[in-house]
């Protein structure tokens, strides 16, 4: 097998490299995977621009990244090597990647909420991993995996349509930390791929009436094809006009991929009695309220990772042919054009970019 490989890698903030880096020896139980594909995740801009999604998001403070991080979570390919003779049946298999191995001891871990664990290893997130020159991701042409955490795709899910499975993830424990009933009726404030994939997912569990509010023109014309309701975001009375659109009853459910003082006022304003408010975008910035809006029995929450079952949920719908994430696949490039793949993604309002994605 050949010793180095392309890969997208952080060196520091803002500069990203497409450099030749030495492939990672396996470890025990880890296979080596050949990749085939791997998304852009709004993380990775993130972590483009200096942030630490995953501290923030499951560590609930921020820290500051180390250099040559390779990016990337999103991503599929075929098992080409194993460390053990025990899951040699595993080579040649085409698999989707769950990237995050919770440490198992925790009190978060053995109390089930191991997407909360502190001392959890992500890839593509250099968590966990102490120092290391590099840190494994997805975005280059081969990434060691830990076994169990290799699910096999059905011929039926493309390579591309299997780089949103991760965030497909995300969503469906965005929905069920929301507690979405049938008939209840959703805003989506933020429609990336995210926030496209809790519209997909939500109208799969029945959800009456969806809106959006979403300023990219193409993603707009996408989500209108589904029969939603879209707001770019800056109408006056935005408010009203939301509340308008569901008979003045308020919003069951606010899922918020945003995360700025005005999005979660709007949210607020817009929420039902009982309503939830679910943050997906989690910032280091003082956000201030007055109580009384958390009046009647109001809840504001936030939702961190997934669990495996609900991973697993993800492949399973998609099998099912009953969602599609076809629609917003717009860009698929070769790894050497990361950075200008990493320009359409943020720059997307511009671009029209929705999903990109990279092929090794």
């Amino acid at each position: 097998m050949q010793k180095t490989m392309k890969a997208v890698v952080l060196v520091s903030p803002g500069k990203l490299l497409v450099e030749e880096v030495p492939i990672f020896p396996l470890k025990f139980n880890e296979v080596q995977i050949k990749v085939s594909a791997c998304g852009i995740c709004g993380s990775d801009i993130r972590y483009l621009n200096g942030e630490n999604p995953w501290a923030l998001h499951t560590l609930g403070m921020p820290l500051k990244n180390p250099p040559n991080i390779i990016l990337g979570h999103e991503f599929c390919g075929t098992v080409h090597d194993v460390a053990s003779k025990e899951n040699e049946n595993l080579i040649g298999k085409r698999v989707v990647v769950s990237p995050f191995k919770p440490c198992g001891v925790c009190r978060d871990c053995r109390n089930g909420n191991y997407n909360l664990c502190k001392f959890t290893k992500h890839i593509g997130h250099a968590a966990g991993w102490g120092k290391m020159k590099y840190y494994p991701g997805g975005m280059a042409e081969y990434c060691p995996v830990w076994a169990d955490c290799c699910y096999e795709l059905p011929d039926s899910i493309s390579d591309s349509e299997a780089t949103f499975l991760d965030i497909a993830g995300v969503g469906i424990h965005a929905l069920n930390r929301a507690g979405l009933k049938p008939g209840q009726t959703i805003l989506l404030i933020g429609c990336g791929p995210l926030g496209y994939s809790i519209i997909l997912l939500s109208k799969y569990w029945g959800a009456n009436n969806v809106l959006a509010i979403e300023p990219n023109k193409r993603a707009r014309k996408v989500i209108s094809e589904l029969g939603i309701k879209t707001f770019i975001g800056t109408e006056n009375r935005l408010s009203e006009i939301i509340l308008e659109k569901n008979n003045n009853k308020g919003i069951d459910s606010i899922f918020e991929t945003v995360g700025t003082a005005k999005t979660q006022l709007l949210s607020r304003n817009v929420l039902s009695s009982q309503g939830v408010i679910v943050n997906l975008a989690i910032h280091h910035q003082k956000i201030e309220l007055f109580m009384d809006e958390l009046g009647r029995e109001k809840t504001i929450l936030s939702s961190c990772n997934y669990l495996f079952k609900e991973f697993k949920l993800a492949i399973d719908i998609l099998t099912s042919g009953k969602i599609s994430f076809k629609p917003y696949i717009t860009h698929e490039l070769p790894i050497e054009k990361a950075v200008e793949a990493f320009n359409l993604v943020g720059n997307r309002i511009k671009s029209g970019a929705l999903k990109v994605i990279l092929k090794p």
